[in-house]
């Protein structure tokens, strides 16, 4: 039997056979573009991801970081010594030697080492010399170097200023302001201040807080063998518990 193929029906087949081909590698070059773009996003997830655990990371080495520093912060507040002032009130009951009584304590719980104050008195603006001029210090403050505070326990310190200005504090023509500083330290060295001043406040017969600081600068007392409290126990104008009859157990506020 003849061919019956003719050359028109051999160039649509032919046509039609690259038609397909052509369709073939469309399909492939589809789905291999496909892959490859699959691929990218894999890629850019596991990149983000890198870059997200690397960041949950640092936030967690931060918090630890934190969490540390307020722990030791913590323990550093906790555990230290405290110096305050637990009450302070005026005897003027002997005309020749009124006197401004300073107790105080280390609230903390450890011992303060190198403790020293500082008590000064001024009335109506004026600091007074008082009983500082007589025990030959020349200044008007009084500096009592007493070494180690052992937590919790009290302490009391007395200044008798002239008797002159007895009246006028009574009476509140003069203000009396008594100012007291310390500075101490714990342990490992570290040194703390404390600085207030009370001002007597005359209808209710108390001392009332009048401004302070904890900062320790260059008015901060300084510890000194020369100062100890074997020296100023001589002086005649500084009392001590023993000596004080009948003790009010009042705060500064009392």
């Amino acid at each position: 039997m003849a061919d019956q193929t003719t050359p028109q029906n051999a160039l649509e087949k032919e046509v039609a056979d690259l038609s397909q081909t052509e369709r073939k590698i469309l399909s492939s070059q589809r789905k291999a573009l496909h892959a490859q773009h699959a691929q990218d996003i894999t890629n850019l997830l596991m990149v983000a991801a890198t870059v997200l655990m690397a960041l949950a990371t640092a936030f967690c080495t931060l918090a630890s970081w934190r969490m540390a520093r307020i722990s030791r912060d913590f323990f550093q507040a906790a555990e230290r010594p405290y110096f305050g002032i637990s009450s302070i009130w005026l005897d003027i009951n002997n005309p020749t030697e009124p006197t401004s009584w300073v107790q105080f304590k280390n609230f903390g719980s450890i011992p303060a080492d190198r403790t020293v104050i500082d008590v000064s008195t001024s009335i109506g603006g004026r600091p007074v010399l008082g009983g500082a001029l007589r025990a030959g210090m020349g200044t008007n403050h009084v500096v009592m170097s007493l070494g180690e505070l052992t937590p919790q326990t009290t302490y009391l310190f007395g200044a008798m200023f002239p008797p002159q200005y007895a009246k006028a504090v009574a009476d509140g023509s003069s203000a009396l302001v008594v100012s007291v500083k310390a500075s101490y330290m714990d342990a490992p060295g570290r040194r703390y201040c404390f600085d207030m001043n009370y001002i007597y406040y005359w209808p209710l017969k108390k001392y009332d807080p009048a401004g302070g600081s904890n900062d320790c600068d260059s008015g901060s007392p300084t510890y000194s063998d020369a100062t100890t409290l074997s020296r100023l126990m001589a002086a005649p104008h500084h009392h001590y518990a023993s000596d004080v009859p009948n003790l009010p157990q009042t705060s500064p506020g009392n």
